[in-house]
């Protein structure tokens, strides 16, 4: 007899997508979207893959050693304890030898408690290397946000700007970072108009009045070149500047040191877009950004983040 449990997509990404999960003998059979959710319903392909990763037959179900050479792929089963055993005689013979500090720990991108607890057992052991992947998902914009402004921006979402700048991201396609697909689905429908920065033709392409396709790894120059525009021509909340920010004149005379004949031949952005684009931002009745993990994929990734945060302010 099939049941249908309710359940979120805690382990694919963050959003956290409201779904049905329909099971029979035990087995699940189905994933849907659960319309009575937050999410409305939505659900993408990595949902809806639920199924497909726990039953596939090459997903690991126990622990295993190698027994051949480092890349031979050859491996044997072992018990759980076994390999409880053997963690612990490694990490107890790193630890005797007086070198706790030279053990690494390392994650993959947490889904969560996990990063918190790993970081609590790591310098428990005596070890402050703890690696994981937020120096390139995340972490950058969250430093700069907390360096910039003291907290992480959140756009309201619920009641649609006029303007939204998608910068490196493809909320459609994914629900990332707390900003959910069906939020930015419903900004779509609610007549939002769109700017799209990204050097690929993502699902929003066709939705924006403008798609700037920057090369790679340019964000940074971009974002000063709007600032820049927006500066120059005095398209700024001025009473904002002087109740609310400092370093406004470093930050004129930084941004002056950049020409727009620059900034275009390095990001492949004709002035004239760059001019548009600052235009439309800074004459919006309300504006958002929507950032993505492409910001943390620089080697400017934190400076990047703090331009964009100059933006959003």
């Amino acid at each position: 007899m099939e049941r249908i449990e309710k359940a979120s997509c805690g382990r694919m990404d963050h959003g956290g997508c409201g779904l049905l999960v329909y099971v029979e003998e035990g087995r699940v059979t189905k994933v849907k979207g659960d319309p009575d959710s937050f999410t409305r319903g939505y659900v993408c392909a990595k949902g809806l893959a639920h199924g497909e990763r726990l039953y596939h037959p090459d997903r690991l179900k126990c622990p295993q050693r190698r027994v051949g050479g480092k890349g031979e792929n050859r491996w044997k089963r072992i018990s759980w304890d076994e390999a409880f055993e053997t963690i612990t005689e490694k990490l107890l013979a790193c630890k005797n030898r007086s070198e706790p500090e030279k053990a690494l720990f390392l994650q993959g991108t947490p889904r969560g408690l996990e990063n918190m607890l790993l970081y609590r057992f790591a310098h428990s052991f005596g070890s402050p290397n703890v690696a994981a992947t937020g120096t390139v998902c995340f972490a950058p914009r969250l430093g700069a946000s907390i360096l910039t402004t003291g907290f992480y921006p959140h756009p309201d979402l619920e009641h649609p700007p006029e303007l939204i700048l998608v910068w490196g991201a493809n909320h459609l396609a994914t629900s990332a970072d707390g900003v959910l697909a069906p939020q930015v689905g419903l900004t779509v429908r609610k007549g939002s108009r769109y700017v799209l920065i990204d050097p690929r033709k993502t699902s929003l392409a066709s939705k924006s009045e403008i798609h700037l396709q920057i090369k790679p790894g340019t964000d940074l120059l971009l974002a000063l070149g709007m600032i820049k525009v927006i500066l120059k021509e005095e398209l700024y909340d001025r009473e904002f500047v002087e109740k609310w920010t400092v370093g406004f004149e470093a930050l004129g005379a930084h941004v002056g040191s950049y020409s727009l004949d620059e900034i275009e031949k390095e990001t492949g952005i004709s002035q004239e877009d760059i001019k548009r684009t600052s235009r439309l931002y800074a004459h919006a009745g309300s504006a958002c950004i929507l950032w993505g993990n492409a910001i943390d994929h620089t080697i400017n990734n934190v400076q990047t983040a703090r331009a964009l945060l100059t933006l959003m302010a």
